[in-house]
């Protein structure tokens, strides 16, 4: 019995898997309780050891107010630069340069559990934007603390 609870517990989690993958990440599709989750497993998936920062508050009118316009990072072991460009609309385009070649994705923002969760059409999971010690950052799973700097672009 347990067996079979296991297999069909497994196929609908490659369905749901499959399924996101085919539609990409929609804000829509994510209730709270699924973004806390990932949240809680992207931190324990990338080092256990790393504790997840203490978030200060965020919500939607804080993001619109001081955080809509374009931020960039410098993003991973060998940093390539990202691009993000908030909208007061709820939008958002992430760009940059990846193995030497420029690419662009798009799609929505949510403020969600003190978080900018950001829903990119051609990614599987959100990404998520935290403000902590008054600083912003995006989770970097290839960066030593796990999280790397946003910058207000010039």
């Amino acid at each position: 019995m347990k067996t079979k609870c296991f297999i069909l517990v497994s196929v609908l989690a490659v369905t749901f898997v499959a399924a996101f993958r085919l539609l990409g990440a929609k804000s829509a599709d994510f209730s709270r309780a699924q973004v806390d989750e990932i949240w809680k497993e992207v931190w324990k998936s990338a080092d256990p050891k790393t504790e997840e920062p203490k978030i200060e508050k965020l919500s939607e009118k804080r993001v619109i107010e001081r955080m809509a316009g374009t931020w960039t990072v410098m993003f991973g072991v060998i940093p390539d630069k990202l691009t993000v460009l908030l909208r007061t609309n709820r939008m958002v385009e992430v760009s940059g340069q990846k193995d030497g070649k420029a690419w662009k994705k798009s799609g929505e923002w949510r403020a969600v559990s003190n978080k900018l969760v950001l829903f990119l059409k051609e990614d599987d999971i959100p990404s998520f934007i935290f403000t902590t010690r008054q600083r912003d950052y995006i989770f970097d799973p290839w960066a030593k603390t796990m999280m790397s700097e946003l910058k207000r672009a010039k």
